[in-house]
């Protein structure tokens, strides 16, 4: 009789055993359905999409101008002075980037320079600017700004007499 109690009980346990793995997958299946945008969003996640827009060699951006480095003050003009930005696509496509360089002096903007940068999918191109002292007198921000990617970057310059 012991024999069959045993046998019966290790009956239960499988039948129990079973139908806890039914109602533990049941609730999974729930769980997933319930939640599958998600997990369908995640495995399909798209790359994400941006541009790079910085300064080449920026530890080296003009920032002061003194008198003992020849500056012209009667013709400033001929100082001229250069900056390298750089831009990289990174929005998995070819982009035509709009682009601007201007000054900010007492919070007048002043025009540089205007241009378009066509780039292709994950490539990167620099562009050099000049600009001439006379748009920097006495202290201003240089701006570089991606005029369609709403995104700039800038730096600051200052002339000191000595």
């Amino acid at each position: 009789m012991a024999a069959f109690h045993k046998h019966y009980l290790k009956i239960v346990l499988i039948t129990l055993s079973a139908l806890a793995g039914v109602i533990f997958f049941a609730f999974l299946s729930v769980v997933i359905y319930q939640n599958r945008q998600v997990i369908i969003d995640s495995v399909n996640a798209k790359p994400e999409t941006f541009t790079e827009l910085y300064f080449e060699n920026n530890e080296n951006l003009p920032q002061k101008i003194t008198t003992d480095q020849n500056f012209n003050f009667k013709n400033p003009t001929l100082a001229l002075f250069t900056f390298q930005f750089s831009v990289h696509n990174k929005e998995n496509k070819d982009m035509t980037y709009l682009y601007e360089v201007f000054t900010i002096i007492d919070g007048k903007k002043t025009l540089i320079n205007t241009g378009e940068l066509f780039i292709k999918n994950n490539e990167t191109q620099t562009t050099t600017e000049k600009f001439s002292a006379e748009k920097i007198f006495p202290k201003t921000e240089v701006v570089v700004n991606l005029i369609n990617k709403n995104q700039e970057i800038s730096f600051w310059m200052e002339i000191k007499t000595k």
